[in-house]
């Protein structure tokens, strides 16, 4: 069985990766509640971190670190903690990532370049990109490049109708901060998807016919899939 290791920043990014996952035909790992937790590459997968299998061949771990300042640490704890009885056949790290050069995150390509610094004979295959969205930014849509703007831009494709009444919506009260990627995202949330919380939350977005064709075609066009490619191939 081979395995592969995602580190992502926060629980939102583990809730939507794990989501698309499932959308892609992934089985989860999570153990009923007062069930063991589920073992993965020699370890307990638990304290906020799921799985997810794919038929008898693969199976991922998605890691939230819950800063950007330590994806680059857990990462590093993975390469490392690597050996021949478990080992780690690929390393996957996506962040929020402003400063884009050729399609992927500057804060990536640097902690892709220091990971294969210090790659030895059982480190795995790397891969990483930054949560980016091409769309023109507007006051229906943030201008950092964030999981939410990514978002935010699919429902907008899905339902244009949506964006303006969220807009709105924010510009109401002009004291308040300026919105962020968060405030549009959770504005539509609690419009369109009031039932939707906790853990699991964005999966709603999954689970939306028209949304999740856009959602699908979002991460094709970010490389999503290479890594998935590389391994199985």
């Amino acid at each position: 069985m081979k395995r592969v290791e995602w580190v992502c920043e926060g629980f939102d990014d583990r809730d939507f990766i794990g989501a698309w996952l499932v959308a892609e035909g992934w089985r989860s790992l999570r153990p009923a509640r007062g069930s063991p937790p589920t073992r993965v590459g020699g370890r307990d997968v638990k304290d906020g971190t799921f799985a997810y299998q794919r038929g008898t061949e693969l199976q991922v771990v998605v890691t939230p670190a819950q800063t950007v300042d330590q994806v680059s640490a857990v990462a590093r704890a993975f390469v490392r903690g690597a050996t021949p009885e478990n080992p780690l056949d690929a390393l996957v790290l996506v962040v929020d990532d402003d400063a884009m050069v050729g399609g992927i995150g500057r804060v990536v390509a640097a902690m892709l370049g220091g990971l294969r610094e210090h790659a030895g004979v059982n480190s795995p295959s790397l891969f990483g990109w930054a949560w980016s969205d091409p769309a023109p930014t507007s006051e229906q849509l943030p201008s950092q490049q964030t999981l939410e703007r990514v978002i935010v831009s699919a429902m907008l494709e899905a339902y244009p109708d949506r964006g303006p009444a969220v807009a709105a919506f924010l510009a109401a009260e002009p004291r308040g901060p300026e919105p962020t990627g968060k405030s549009y995202l959770w504005s539509l949330f609690a419009k369109w998807f009031p039932d939707s919380r906790g853990d699991g939350a964005l999966g709603a977005l999954w689970r939306d016919p028209a949304l999740r064709a856009v959602l699908l075609a979002r991460m094709q066009a970010l490389g999503a899939r290479g890594w998935l490619t590389a391994v199985v191939a």
